[in-house]
């Protein structure tokens, strides 16, 4: 079984608490990019989970692609608390061929996860409902819950409680990685709640209403300010991107992934030819929203 595992962009973020357990509550309008993970699933005939990583690339990036394949691993801990959950043992070769890069906020990991619950419950026929998936991916981390159905959603919570958006406008963007990541955990720490809260809801109408324009406007992260003290990579994006015919940008997520949002895809392509030659350094793909989910899983020729 072959399984594809879209990344995300953060079109807006917003702290609203801290929790007493440390995590922050949060309002977040996430939308899925046709930016992969491949995932390959096989059955085994014993008990063992075997998690096995294809061969990464070979740019001077190839850090920020690497994973463990122990059970640190989202996917392996996923595959446990599926078992945990039926009290059946599923015996499964796993092999990831990493398109995301890490620590961009682009939410490769948390992708994965969710994923491998879609997968393994279908392969092993273990019937659960959307929401035992959902339930079961908000254990595993706050933004996997989000990749179950791979559609624009506002999420809430830590980012766990997820709403469906309407797919509306869809977006031809240019993501950027520089050559080094962040700590999702690093950035909240170095976070401050906001004496005034932005709305999500402005995007969001410009979402439904296909308009561009206000989706520029409407989108916002809270935590930029913070990875740009944290990392120059992410300012320098910032001006770079303010050079180019793009309608808006921003960062994703924690960070440092930055990304514009342009008026077409031709538009978009030149620009991601000018930021490859400008930033040798740095990593820039032209993507889009996808409006279906990718869990479309075909079973390869033997």
């Amino acid at each position: 079984m072959e399984i594809l595992a879209p990344a995300k962009l953060n079109l807006f973020l917003e702290l609203i608490n801290r929790r007493s357990d440390g995590f922050h509550e949060l309002e977040t309008v996430m939308a899925p990019i046709d930016l992969y993970d491949r995932i390959m699933m096989r059955r085994r005939t014993d008990d063992q989970i075997l998690l096995t990583q294809a061969m990464a690339s070979t740019t001077s990036q190839s850090h920020l692609y690497e994973i463990p394949v122990d059970q640190t691993n989202l996917i392996w801990k996923a595959i446990n608390l599926l078992q945990a959950q039926t009290g059946r043992t599923l015996g499964v070769d796993i092999q990831v061929e990493k398109g995301i890069p890490s620590q961009a906020g682009l939410g490769g990991g948390s992708s994965d996860a969710a994923s491998t619950l879609v997968a393994a419950n279908r392969m092993f026929s273990l019937n659960l409902s959307r929401s035992t998936l959902l339930a079961l991916a908000s254990q595993l981390g706050s933004d996997v819950a989000f990749f179950i159905d791979q559609k624009l959603a506002r999420c809430t919570g830590r980012g766990e409680i997820v709403e469906p958006l309407k797919q509306g406008t869809h977006l031809n963007l240019v993501v950027t990685m520089p050559p080094c990541g962040l700590s999702t955990a690093d950035v909240f720490k170095n976070s401050h709640l906001p004496s005034q809260q932005r709305s999500s809801e402005p995007l969001i109408h410009s979402l439904m209403h296909r308009q561009l324009k206000g989706v520029c406007c409407g989108m916002w992260n809270r935590l930029q300010s913070v990875a740009e003290a944290l990392s120059p990579w992410v300012n320098r994006l910032k001006n770079e991107f303010s050079k180019l015919a793009c309608w808006g940008h921003q960062m994703t997520g924690s960070g440092t992934a930055y990304f514009g949002v342009f008026q077409n895809a031709m538009t978009a392509r030149r620009a991601e030819r000018q930021l490859t030659n400008r930033l040798p350094d740095c990593m820039s793909f032209c993507v889009n929203t996808i409006a279906q989910p990718t869990h479309l899983m075909r079973y390869p020729q033997i």
